[in-house]
């Protein structure tokens, strides 16, 4: 692999510190067990303008994970029961729904 030197302001420098902070916080905030990337390998996404090879691993997580196979049973199965439970909590409140055709 091919190597580039770049020589940034210490303010440029900061700023990008800033971002991946900012992305790592977030990250581990969604997912606290991201693996977190290197602030080099941060650097080199944002030069590409691709963020992919960065939240792969969490993304594949995420889908082999109970998150989203919660959300997809819950959308392919038991939707209309959570439709149902909701018509009748908002029923409780004095709120309802109209339909038009």
């Amino acid at each position: 692999m091919g190597q580039i030197t770049l020589t940034l302001k210490d303010e440029t420098i900061a700023s990008l510190r800033k971002d991946f902070d900012a992305f790592l916080r977030v990250s581990l905030k969604l997912d606290p067990q991201f693996t977190t990337p290197s602030f080099e390998d941060f650097l080199r996404a944002k030069l590409l303008d691709n963020m992919v090879p960065l939240t792969e691993h969490a993304v594949q997580r995420m889908l082999q994970g109970g998150q989203y196979a919660w959300a997809k049973r819950t959308l392919d199965k038991e939707f209309p029961d959570v439709v149902a439970i909701l018509m009748r909590q908002a029923n409780e409140f004095c709120f309802g729904f109209a339909a038009r055709s």
